[in-house]
């Protein structure tokens, strides 16, 4: 399937580079036991390689073997692994691993078969372990090696690595080599230093000239930043002190609750009801059109996981001055587990939380499936089980999660009208909702035709405020 000659060339590429551009780090000098080995790949685990090097000699210094890592607390090891976030996962692990140990009497797997049946196998720790331990080629593969390889043999939609294996593949036929080693540390450099999550240094790279991405950001205009699951989530955001109510957009689409909530746009006058919202003009235009007044809200935050909506939001955003990295093409659903995980992924501040959670399930339009959805978060076909609430007509229990995780002054919540009268699905919806307790004591809902709220449809919704 894979071009060899693509493949030698993207091996011989990043091989030159490596020789003259490799970071240099602690767990990859000579000499580093077994042990150092297996330890650093779980400090590794989500965590940028620079940040590791500088807690490398704590952690190595309070646990410097098996011996003493046994004998730690739960709570020695969350306390030293909490500068590094993540803490409760690692602190899991590592005890996993301690126990398995112990039980086998300091006997650690011995090859492939053995790995796949002890506590390190998932696929990131079992790959490291195979290529550094047992001396196999193996791919330490991972979101930063899956983006090189997928930018340079064929840019996609991303999707989790550990059930790509597509993506799998096409990495254990790159690092199919001699030097294995080598090649691993080469992409995984690359990836830190050239070919980033966010602004790739595409006019440095020596891979350009084959490079599928390069060829496609070429042939497209103002092309936004490919975006990725584990981007830079805490980057600043330039804050504008004229708006200072800050919003999280969730299920964006292109923007237009965002821009209803912004204002300063052009609309006809007869999307505007000056009767009730006298206020909302500030300028008439020709043809019947009227500018709307600046509002005091910001969009901090906008996701959706369609890349074509992105593309139409940054467009029209960034004419105000918007960084893209506001917007992020990942599913509620993956955004939620990585705050959850220790990532910083919705802001500290949040004023307040809107969201047109997917309305197909609910639409007389639609299949009508109501919770029972045939598409998963992502808007794939469901092919095999996952866990119900990651179903798209469950996805308004991921909003949920957000309101709770983010604590807003208000939530709005946007649907079809067909939702109303859908079974009781309302009422579960509103009940699940009340759960959340800085909620509780004021939701309301409405069914309104949206004109009525100074917005441009004729199309009737369901607010839930």
């Amino acid at each position: 399937m894979w071009n060899k000659n693509d493949i030698k060339f993207f091996r011989t590429v990043l091989l030159e580079w490596f020789d003259t551009n490799k970071r240099d780090f602690p767990w990859r000098k000579e000499g580093v036991s077994n042990y150092e080995l297996i330890f650093s790949e779980i400090l590794l685990q989500r965590t940028k390689a620079e940040t590791v090097a500088k807690y490398y000699d704590t952690f190595f210094k309070k646990f410097p073997n098996w011996e003493k890592l046994i004998l730690a607390t739960d709570k020695e090891l969350e306390k030293i692994f909490r500068p590094l976030g993540l803490h409760t996962q690692r602190v899991g692990r590592i005890r996993k691993i301690i126990e398995e140990y112990k039980l086998k009497n300091g006997i650690l797997p011995r090859n492939k078969d053995e790995l796949q049946e002890s506590s390190f196998a998932s696929l990131y720790i079992s790959n490291a372990y195979e290529l550094f331990v047992i001396k196999n080629k193996a791919a330490l593969l991972d979101v930063n090696m899956s983006r090189v390889l997928s930018r340079f043999f064929y840019p996609k939609d991303y999707k989790d690595v550990r059930n790509d294996k597509l993506i799998q593949e096409l990495a254990h036929n790159v690092i199919n080599v001699k030097a294995c080693k080598e090649i691993n540390w080469a992409i995984l450099d690359f990836a830190a230093l050239v070919c980033k999550a966010q602004k790739p240094k595409c006019s440095e790279c020596k891979l350009s000239s084959k490079c599928c991405f390069f060829e496609l950001t070429n042939k497209i205009e103002d092309l936004s930043e490919e975006p990725q699951l584990n981007i830079n989530y805490d980057s600043e955001i330039p804050m504008n002190p004229e708006k200072p109510f800050k919003v999280v957009s969730l299920f964006s689409g292109c923007g237009g609750m965002d821009l209803g909530f912004e204002g300063d746009f052009i609309v006809h006058k007869d999307s505007v009801n000056e009767r009730l919202n006298p206020d909302f003009v500030i300028e008439r235009l020709d043809n019947d059109f009227v500018r709307l007044k600046p509002t005091n809200f910001q969009t901090v935050f906008a996701n959706d996981i369609l890349h074509e909506a992105r593309n139409a939001w940054v467009n029209y955003f960034k004419k105000r001055n918007y960084s893209s990295e506001v917007y992020h093409v990942d599913s509620i659903v993956d955004l939620v587990k990585m705050h959850k995980d220790g990532y910083k992924v919705f802001p500290d501040i949040v004023d307040i939380v809107t969201g047109g959670f997917p309305c197909q399930d609910f639409s007389i339009a639609g299949k009508r499936n109501g919770f029972n959805s045939h598409k998963d978060h992502a808007g794939k076909i469901i092919r095999d089980e996952i866990p119900s609430l990651e179903t798209r007509g469950q996805l308004y229990m991921w909003m949920k999660e957000v309101v709770e995780l983010t604590k807003p002054k208000i939530f709005i919540a946007l649907n079809v009208k067909g939702l109303v009268n859908l079974s009781n699905v309302k009422e579960i919806i509103q009940r699940d909702f009340l759960g959340v307790p800085l909620l509780g004591r004021a939701l309301r809902y409405k069914s309104s035709l949206v004109p009525r709220c100074g917005l441009s449809t004729s199309i009737p919704n369901a607010i839930a405020a």
